[in-house]
């Protein structure tokens, strides 16, 4: 049974393959998806932004080609929040920070 319309926040990769969360049974092959899709798929998340940690998001452009099931990134591109440079916190902060 293929995970079609499932909530993404349901949906789990494993193993090249798109897996229910709850119901293992639901599950499509990266290859599946591509041939059914005939476009880009996207994904996107989320999380709560709490105080003193870090953030990063990365983006992955990957091509999966149909037939064969292959996948290839093509591009891959970061981006980090990491708060206050430690030089930046006070001195009572920052001193635990060094040899860490």
């Amino acid at each position: 049974m293929p995970v079609v319309r499932c909530p993404g926040d349901e949906v789990e990769t494993r193993h090249g393959h798109l897996i229910h969360a709850r119901n293992h049974q639901r599950r499509d092959s990266y290859r599946t998806v591509v041939s059914r899709a005939g476009e880009p798929v996207e994904a996107t998340g989320s999380g709560p932004n709490l105080p003193g940690l870090s953030y990063g998001v990365v983006f992955a452009e990957v091509r999966v080609h149909s037939r064969l099931g292959s996948v290839r990134v093509t591009r891959v591109v970061t981006a980090h929040d990491i708060g206050k440079g430690r030089d930046q916190l006070p001195p009572d902060v920052r001193e635990p920070q060094i040899g860490a």
